[in-house]
């Protein structure tokens, strides 16, 4: 599935150009019959429970940076016991910083009371 992202970093995102709903619901359909080719289960995934496998695939990792980077922000020199693996890192590289960090430039919803 990684590989794949990493070929198609388009389908990873979800964004699309003015007429690429198509070609990215094309990409998913592609994606989910080869990925069940390769199971060795009867039953494959519908293209909607393999986006929700690399929804919560996104969501670990960045849980995981969040918390690596809140251990070596804390004081006191004590080791840090979180590791990324080679396909942690894969991911990060397809969601990017700004999936785990958010945006900065984005204002918030509810903007600050002024007192």
């Amino acid at each position: 599935m990684v590989e794949y992202f990493e070929r198609n970093p388009h389908v990873a995102s979800g964004k699309t150009t003015l007429h690429g709903n198509e070609n990215l619901r094309d990409s998913w359909e592609e994606l989910a019959q080869d990925l069940n080719m390769l199971s060795n289960k009867k039953k494959g995934k519908d293209v909607k429970s393999w986006k929700t496998t690399w929804r919560d695939m996104k969501s670990k990792v960045s849980e995981k940076v969040q918390k690596l980077r809140k251990e070596r922000r804390m004081t006191g020199n004590n080791p840090i016991n979180i590791k990324l693996s080679e396909l942690d890192k894969r991911i990060l590289g397809n969601i990017g910083k700004d999936y785990v960090e958010g945006l900065y430039n984005v204002p918030d919803s509810f903007p600050e009371e002024r007192t």
